[in-house]
């Protein structure tokens, strides 16, 4: 599923996608990886150019391949 360059400020909608496998919502406002607790079975997650500052949220996604949070603000 494609929602880039969409005004999003949240991915929580995502949490009733539980058969997703390719989540690309870049190019958004979102702050937060929430919502995808049951989205198991997803394998790409594209967040990159979105306001995130914290990586979590992700400890369910066991069959995550490829990760893009590039452009982010996230802190070390």
């Amino acid at each position: 599923m494609r929602a880039s360059h969409c005004r999003l400020e949240s991915i929580s909608w995502a949490s009733s996608l539980s058969a997703i496998e390719v989540l690309d919502v870049n190019t958004n406002q979102i702050a937060r990886i929430e919502g995808l607790e049951h989205a198991t079975k997803l394998k790409k997650l594209d967040l990159h150019n979105n306001r995130i500052e914290r990586i979590e949220g992700l400890d369910r996604l066991e069959r995550l391949e490829e990760l893009d949070l590039s452009g982010n603000q996230i802190s070390r």
